[in-house]
């Protein structure tokens, strides 16, 4: 497990607390420092987590991939939330290739299988993405990242 600082960090490039254009451009930027992402169970216990560093790279190697796949800028690509530092990737990932990330909710979610198969069926008509990822298919473009 990555070690992270829950304290704000100015890092190399100083600390600041807005005023960024986009995402991508505050993930950029806080990259530069030695905080990160964590993930905590239901009980307040770190489960996984990522500096900003990792998770910046990671999801440029990513976006790789899902240009490689033919994802193209301002295409919808749906995103099972799940939420982990796998899904943080892959969001970012969606954003640094110019995709518009559609999230959509995980079976847990919903309840029983039918239902869920039912309402992302009317998300999916709804929203017309090129792509749907969900963990098990974004551990196919790791590869990359």
């Amino acid at each position: 497990m990555t070690s992270v600082s829950a304290k704000p960090d100015a890092g190399p490039a100083g600390f600041q607390r807005g005023g960024f254009t986009t995402l991508t451009a505050a993930l950029d930027f806080a990259s530069g420092s030695a905080g990160g992402l964590g993930i905590f169970d239901h009980r307040g216990r770190l489960i996984k987590s990522s500096s900003h560093a990792v998770l910046r790279d990671r999801a440029r190697g990513l976006a790789a991939g899902l240009a490689e796949w033919g994802v193209q800028r301002g295409n919808r690509v749906a995103l099972v939330a799940e939420t982990g530092v796998d899904f943080a990737a892959m969001f970012f990932a969606c954003l640094y290739a110019g995709a518009v990330v559609v999230p959509v909710p995980t079976a847990r979610a919903i309840g029983n299988a039918e239902t869920y198969r039912a309402r992302l069926g009317r998300q999916l008509t709804d929203c017309q993405p090129v792509a749907l990822i969900g963990p098990a298919r974004a551990r196919g473009l790791g590869a990359r990242g």
